[in-house]
């Protein structure tokens, strides 16, 4: 008699045989019992949980010789053959392999002749989900409406490939896989009938290693069986046996290992991967048998100490843990992909020792953390207590005020608001053009003006501000470069030949937008005038008072400053009067002394260091208001109002 395997020797002939599908069982025997037997069933479950044994075992209760029956006789001729797969009436098709639109052509064909042997015929297609579409769609209306003597049984180990229209026409059965207990208790019923010699470590261990699958068990016992039987022990199949068949790295080295990352030690951890190595063991399965030891430490350490996880205890923390599970899943992902072994597992290590950011790194972020917490905390304590609980004046904020939260003033920015300030106090002399350094730095037009002072333009700010409100009209105006700033007037040049750029830009509605985004990035009426050609313009070249610019709406009377802030912007639209200008909601010329102490006063320059925030817009007191501007607010409140009606009313857009 040939050699069986053991899972075919093993294989379950009768319902009674059958192990850890329950549910499954009894449904079906009940189904036979009744005689309420679909014409078409689904087997879905991983491989080696007993689909196809469970679809024979169905077969046999159908023609067996004593009729439809939950007990088949295993001794009829109908029985012998299904059990043997060389029945007529019950046919096993290979869906990998016969997967085409004619296959099942073919079988809707045969189906329809009457079984020769027993009163059903039944079809049991393996693997079904392999089929193709057009497949599935020619089997849909044999299947869901069967001849009266055909059953099919389909079997699949992914299920969520079958069409819903297929399954909507099937009873499901879900094969759930075997715990360990139930496995290592079969394949001692199994040995012990078998006269093999083995220990519960290594039934315990090929359970683990069987991932839920009874034929696979089955199949490693065999293997381990061979292997022992050769060696100095005889038949007896121990731990050690086991191990060197999966090719699993000893237990000795796993937990030397985890000791040694425990430790921190990375030579010593670096080492044992060096033997790892050097004894041919696959990183692949290294890192497995570190996931899984792993998982019992964290058992242990839940739970409890247990054994080594006592010493563990003291070392490693939960969330060390499950940082370690996290590299370890990813070091899996990495090798499955096909990477450079060796180089994945030292980089997995140096992650397990020393952590992302280093040695210390932990520690290092929490200090920052605790520290960045303590400050803020100080911060809103002196907030809350109002102007009397913050420093005033350098001596106090230099002492220990908000100065401990930001040291460092921001030079830069309080240079540029110098230069707008001295720019308010200027007569307007001519100034060159400077291009724009990199970064969005302010375009300096840093000729000596009246008295040494200097004057700045940010004229990269102005770009973008347009280009984010006008892209067409961005496009123009970056072939223009600001030449002087005089009496209120900036005036650009264009190259020669752009006489198009200049009249388009020369457009009222252009000329309004772009008057309004200057003026509110340097915070004073401006008016704009182009130029064409690229030379240095005289007096006479400049017109004193351009048009639509009436005598008095220039710049700032001599001794009225503009607010600072940082970088800070203050619309001021020009020909309108202080009364004009309040019921709008822009600050009067007169109003801006009152508004530079404002914006001098620490609290706000502190609150603008600390979140890196400029200033907008200042307005005026409420009181001055028109009802108009009111109910315009209360509009934006609720929703109302759109950005370009914002944007209208020199309010930025969002």
């Amino acid at each position: 008699m040939a050699y069986w395997s053991l899972y075919r020797k093993w294989r379950p002939r009768t319902f009674a045989e059958v192990v850890g599908q329950e549910h499954v069982v009894r449904t079906l025997q009940n189904a036979l019992r009744t005689g309420h037997v679909a014409h078409a069933y689904l087997f879905a479950g991983p491989r080696g949980t007993g689909k196809t044994t469970v679809a024979r075992l169905l077969a046999k209760g159908l023609n067996c010789a004593r009729g439809v029956t939950p007990e088949p006789c295993l001794e009829c001729e109908s029985c012998r053959r299904i059990a043997a797969g060389t029945s007529l009436d019950c046919l096993e098709i290979d869906g990998a392999s016969n997967r085409g639109i004619d296959e099942i052509r073919e079988l809707r064909e045969r189906s329809k002749f009457a079984p020769q042997e027993g009163p059903y015929k039944i079809y049991i297609i393996d693997e079904v989900h392999m089929l193709t579409t057009e497949a599935f769609n020619a089997l849909l209306k044999t299947l869901e409406e069967p001849p009266p003597h055909v059953v099919f049984v389909l079997a699949t180990t992914e299920a969520h490939k079958v069409p819903p229209t297929i399954l909507s026409r099937c009873q499901r059965f879900d094969f759930r896989r075997f715990g360990e207990d139930r496995i290592t208790e079969h394949l001692r019923q199994v040995a012990a009938a078998e006269g093999i010699q083995i220990s519960p470590e290594a039934l315990r261990l090929i359970a683990r290693h069987a991932e839920g699958g009874m034929r696979d068990a089955l199949g490693l016992l065999e293997q381990c069986l061979a292997y022992a039987q050769g060696t100095e022990s005889g038949a007896q199949v121990d731990e050690a046996a086991v191990s060197t068949v999966l090719g699993l790295v000893p237990e000795e080295l796993i937990g030397r290992f985890i000791e040694a990352a425990a430790r921190r030690d990375l030579p010593g951890a670096l080492g044992v991967v060096d033997e790892v190595f050097a004894s041919g063991a696959d990183a692949r399965q290294f890192v497995h048998s570190l996931a899984q030891k792993l998982r019992e430490r964290v058992m242990e350490r839940v739970s409890g100490p247990q054994g080594q996880g006592e010493a563990l205890r003291d070392t490693l923390s939960v969330d060390d843990l499950l940082r370690w599970g996290d590299y370890l899943a990813g070091a899996e992902v990495e090798l499955r992909a096909g990477a450079s072994p060796r180089f994945i597992l030292d980089l997995t290590v140096l992650r397990l020792v020393l952590g992302e950011g280093g040695e210390g790194a932990g520690d290092r972020y929490a200090e920052r953390l605790a520290a960045l917490e303590a400050k803020v905390a100080r911060l809103e304590e002196r907030l809350k207590a109002g102007p009397e609980g913050v420093a005033t004046g350098p001596e106090e904020v230099a002492a220990g005020g908000l100065g401990e939260v930001l040291p460092e003033p921001r030079r830069r920015s309080e240079a540029v608001a110098a230069g707008r300030q001295e720019q308010a106090d200027s007569d307007g002399e001519r100034l060159p053009h400077v291009e724009p350094p990199a970064g969005g730095e302010m375009a300096a037009l840093d000729q000596p003006v009246a008295g040494g002072e200097r004057a700045a333009v940010p004229w990269p700010d102005i770009l973008n501000e347009v280009r984010r409100r006008n892209i067409q009209v961005h496009a123009l105006l970056r072939e223009a470069r600001p030449h002087v700033l005089r009496e209120g007037t900036l005036h650009l040049i264009l190259p020669d030949g752009l006489s198009f750029h200049k009249n388009s830009l020369e457009q009222p509605r252009v000329m309004a937008m772009l008057e309004r985004v200057i003026s509110r990035q340097l915070r004073m009426p401006v008016r704009l005038q182009f130029h064409l050609g690229d030379r240095d313009l005289g007096d006479g070249d400049v017109q004193k008072n351009p048009p639509g610019l009436q005598k008095g709406e220039g710049a700032p009377a001599s001794g009225s400053r503009q607010p600072e802030g940082g970088a800070g912007k203050t619309e001021v639209m020009s020909a309108r009067t202080e009364s004009e200008s309040s019921a709008a909601g822009v600050l009067p010329p007169s109003a801006w002394p009152e508004a530079d102490a404002l914006l001098r006063h620490p609290l706000v320059q502190k609150a603008l260091e600390l979140f890196e925030g400029r200033v907008v817009q200042v307005m005026p007191a409420r009181a001055g208001r028109t009802e108009k501007v009111e109910r315009a607010e209360r509009d934006d409140r609720a929703g109302q109002v759109e950005p370009a009606a914002r944007v209208e009313r020199g309010e930025p857009a969002e």
